[in-house]
């Protein structure tokens, strides 16, 4: 007979072992990791001022693909939809750029976020 729980376990070992980390749901992990952007970030990201950010949000919305969800007044951009987006209205160089763009953003923030 299988012993199901052993099984699970020696599999979420190997998957520790290999730096494996399971997608959190929680969005507070979604924000500290960036992957949830506010339009500033991903106005970085994307090479372009907050207010088009704002723009391609409400218009994706409007079209069924959304790129991020408006809180209060507040949007919060979701990383891979925006390099999505990007690469698909401007093509996969134009996705790479952002994503060192992304990578950079990153860096510097997560230097800042560090205790002195």
């Amino acid at each position: 007979m299988i012993d199901r729980d052993y099984l699970i376990g020696n599999h979420l070992a190997a998957l520790d072992h290999l730096g494996y980390e399971h997608p959190s749901a929680d969005v507070l992990d979604k924000i500290k990791s960036f992957e949830l952007l506010d339009t500033e970030s991903a106005a970085i990201v994307a090479g372009r001022d907050a207010s088009t950010i704002t723009k391609w949000a409400q218009a994706d919305e409007q079209e069924g693909a959304p790129i991020g969800a408006k809180v209060g007044d507040v949007w919060f951009i979701s990383t891979e939809r925006l390099l999505d987006r990007i690469e698909r209205k401007r093509g996969l160089p134009a996705r790479r750029e952002a994503e060192t763009k992304y990578n950079n953003l990153i860096k510097t923030r997560a230097c800042a976020q560090k205790p002195n």
